[in-house]
């Protein structure tokens, strides 16, 4: 054995040898082609290891965070039934704020960022408050102002906007009904319209008064804290406009519905009151808001030149009254003092600038139109002077008035066209409105077939007539159809409300004309004879019709 070989073996093992071991078994290294294991102490050959970097040290973990814990009702005070509100001292400096866990959304951190991320927190972000630290009354103010909760930037609008009263956000106040509009509802049924007027004005009535005393309110909780801020007031609720109908039966209970604080209110479009005093009657105009009523009915009052005086100064608060009616008012210009009374009701009646209906039906007028309607600023669109009493210089008043040309709806029915000194003066006002009359009311005239006769060419003058009411007069059926004749180029004409023929009377004819004393065939072959020479005329759109419920004018708001 050599010197090197032996130096080697002496080195390295006889793994190392070279050979001089060959017929040793082969290390496991060696049949699994890994470098041998070198000796304790001693570097393996080949390039040194890599050096392996040192370990990170672990980051503490942060503590829990928990809600400060809300007392329970009677652990503390006297008797347990006062909760004391736990004291929150004041964080030290430089520590971080104590956040409220609440769930982070994408929405929370679209408009502002949390702190700790990239970025700062959003300017006016101080210390955070939980949802239950902020008042009820705050929560739009702070949300507005940026802070939002736990420390994140809630999705809010410009500083200046704030939420209505009562509402938490633009959705919920989209949501809440604000007006229900009852006006104009009648029973289809029912030819009494008064009738169903009345009954609805009185459930409305009923509603508002029953819910205005069962309002819900919140109730004060004893764990509630002392300086929290008071609750919102509850917000305004249904507004309701619809039609009322009065009388000395439902006067009660409609004033108090008027008068109450509820989150119903009753609005009024139109007005209609019967058989009330005037102090009653003064009472339920005070209790209606002014703006939106348009019209002031007050029928079978009885309240006479004085009562109107006493009443008619109450109507000037409403600016959107267009219509008064005061038929059967007990007014007679022939009791004293008549003149004083009717200077001071055409007074009130000027003081109404946006009148544009007058109703003075069943009122006795004799030569006095004249002082009564004078002082008006504004003309007439409907007068209605039914049984009247009017004379020819009455007439002849009205023939020069501002109101001849404007008028659309006229109603002269009582008084006696028969005599010339009164058919002549019709027929020049006719004359002067036959441009815009719509609605013309001859009723009960005493108009004969040649009354009738002489009238027509007026009557034919106003193109844009709608309605004709003729019932009441003396007319044959030769008559009758002579009118369907003369009436059939009228292009808007679409009712006639006819007379009974005097020769379809099994009896002398009664007055007042009625039904109990027609004869059932004449009637009925007369009637068939109109219809189909409306037919044949190709006027088979007109409506000729006796009956005054089943077929109602039109009102003027719709002329």
């Amino acid at each position: 054995m050599s010197g090197s070989a032996a130096g080697a073996g002496k080195r390295w093992g006889p793994e190392w040898s070279g050979g001089l071991r060959a017929r040793a078994p082969p290390h496991r290294h060696a049949l699994l082609g890994l470098p041998l294991r070198p000796p304790p102490g001693q570097p393996p050959p080949g390039p040194p290891p890599r050096p392996r970097p040192p370990p990170r040290r672990a980051l503490p973990r942060p503590l829990p965070r928990r809600l400060p814990r809300r007392p329970r009702p009677g652990a503390a005070g006297a008797g347990g039934d006062v909760a004391v509100p736990r004291p929150q001292l004041p964080a030290p400096r430089g520590s971080p704020p104590q956040l409220a866990p609440r769930r982070r959304s994408r929405q929370s951190l679209r408009p502002g960022r949390a702190p700790g991320r990239r970025g700062t927190a959003p300017a006016g972000a101080g210390r955070a408050r939980s949802p239950r630290q902020v008042g009820a009354g705050e929560t739009g103010d702070k949300m507005a102002e940026g802070g939002g909760w736990g420390g994140f930037a809630a999705p809010s609008p410009s500083p200046a906007f704030r939420f209505p009263t009562g509402f938490s956000s633009p959705s919920a106040r989209r949501c809440c009904l604000r007006v229900l509009d009852m006006t104009g509802l009648q029973d289809a049924d029912h030819g009494l319209e008064w009738k169903s007027l009345w009954s609805g004005t009185v459930a409305l009535a009923k509603a508002c008064l029953e819910i205005s005393k069962h309002r819900t309110r919140r109730p004060n909780r004893g764990s509630a804290r002392p300086n929290a801020a008071p609750a919102a007031p509850p917000p305004f609720g249904v507004e309701i406009r619809a039609d009322l109908f009065v009388n000395a039966t439902s006067f009660g209970v409609l004033r108090d519905a008027l008068r109450a604080a509820g989150p119903l209110r009753l609005k009024c479009r139109d007005f209609h009151a019967e058989e009330l005093s005037a102090a009653g009657t003064v009472d339920l105009l005070e209790s209606l808001e002014p703006a939106g009523v348009r019209r002031v009915d007050l029928r079978f009052n009885n309240l006479g030149l004085p009562g109107l005086c006493a009443v008619l100064p109450h109507l000037a608060r409403f600016p959107d009254l267009l219509s008064l009616k005061l038929p059967y008012s007990n007014v007679d210009v022939r009791r004293a003092p008549a003149d004083a009374g009717l200077g001071q009701l055409a007074a009130q009646l000027g003081r109404l600038p946006g009148l544009k209906e007058l109703d003075l039906g069943s009122s006795r007028l004799s030569g006095k139109l004249r002082q009564l309607l004078g002082d008006l600023r504004a003309p007439l669109e409907s007068l209605e002077l039914a049984f009247c009493r009017l004379l020819p210089g009455d007439l002849a008043f009205l023939c020069q008035s501002l109101h001849a040309p404007a008028l659309r709806k006229l109603d002269l029915s009582g008084h006696d066209f028969s005599e010339e000194n009164l058919s002549q003066p019709l027929r020049r006002l006719l004359a002067r409105s036959s441009a815009s009359l719509r609605h013309l009311d001859l009723m009960e005239c005493r108009l004969t077939d040649a009354g009738l006769e002489v009238l027509l060419p007026a009557v034919r003058r106003c193109a844009r007539l709608r309605c004709l009411g003729l019932f009441g007069n003396p007319l044959t059926t030769p008559g009758l159809q002579t009118l369907l004749q003369e009436t059939a180029a009228l292009p808007d004409l679409r009712l006639v409300v006819y007379p009974y023929p005097v020769d379809c009377y099994s009896r002398e004819r009664p007055r007042p004309p009625c039904d109990d004393a027609v004869d059932e065939e004449r009637f009925a072959a007369a009637s068939a004879e109109l219809r189909r020479m409306l037919v044949s005329a190709g006027r088979a759109d007109v409506v000729w019709t006796t009956s005054l419920c089943r077929h109602g004018a039109p009102d003027c708001f719709d002329l």
